[in-house]
This record gives C-alpha cells, structure tokens and sequence, in this order.
C-alpha cells in the first residue's frame, strides 16, 4: 500500500513536480485502493491461508468474512464516492479500473497461470507512471495528467 503511494509520488517527482500539494490526493487514494485490493485478496486467500497462515485475522476467525466482505464494500464504495469530488477525470478513471481490477485479481484471475502476474504487473507499473505534471498555460496553474513513465536510454523521461 505505501510502496503504492510511494510510486505514484516519485513518478510525480522524477517528471519535475517537488509540491506535494497537486498529488497528495492522489498518493491518499492510491494507498487506499491498494489497501482495500488487499483486504479483498486476504478475503478470497481465506481457505488458503487457513493451512499456510493459520494466525492471519480472516483464517483464525478474529475476522468473521462477511464482516471482511462488508468493510470491503464500504469502504470502496467510501472511497470512490470521495474520490469523485478530488481528483480529475483521467486519474478517477484510473483509480476506478484499478479497484475493478484488483477485485477480479483477487476473485479469479491470480488463478490463471501468467494472466494473474500481468494483471498485478500492469496495475503496478500505472502506479509508478501515470502522474505527471504540466503546467496549464491559460490558467498559469499546475494540473496532474494521466501519462506513461518510459525508460530511455537509461533514463526515465515522461511523454
């Protein structure tokens, strides 16, 4: 979750954004969404994690899953109901498909060799680089924008 948030303010940094003002939202969300993406996950691992971390809150029974399930939903439901009113459209967009895609990752898709590690993949690598910051020359303001970070020749530079 932090590493999450970690990565989408270091994207902002590397492409020139040093106020942490633009991104805070962003970063917050970023570390909620993962947040809940786990909790989803450690709910649908619960058999699983029975035999191999038995002491776990969902496998000992500290943790009832529709109490799990329950948080789950609100809380995402919490969370995407203020992520409407703070961030721009292509990030919301973004955070969005993320939640859509940590769910099917945690339901199904970690179940189908390969497909599982590219779904995580992707949703990591958009962490990292979808951030960046332009300036808006009619409003002389800063605006976050949805880009792709690209490693080139050995450097980092954003498109």
């Amino acid at each position: 979750m932090i590493a999450a948030g970690a990565c989408v303010y270091s994207s902002y940094y590397l492409s020139g954004g040093r106020d942490i003002g633009p991104v805070a939202w962003p970063v917050v969300f970023t570390v909620l969404v993962t947040g809940f993406g786990n909790l989803v996950n450690d709910f649908f691992d619960a058999d699983i994690d029975r035999v191999n971390k038995p002491h776990r809150p969902i496998p000992s029974g500290r943790l009832g899953r529709g109490y799990v399930l329950r948080i789950y939903a609100v809380g995402t439901v919490l969370v995407t109901a203020l992520m409407t009113f703070v961030l721009p459209p292509a990030i919301l967009a973004l955070m969005v498909a993320w939640e859509a895609l940590l769910f099917s990752y945690a339901a199904r898709v970690k179940r189908v060799a390969l497909f599982g590690n590219i779904l995580i993949g992707a949703v990591c690598a958009s962490a990292g680089g979808v951030i960046r910051r332009s300036n808006a020359p009619a409003a002389n303001t800063q605006q976050l924008r949805v880009g792709i970070v690209i490693p080139s020749s050995g450097a980092l530079r954003a498109m």
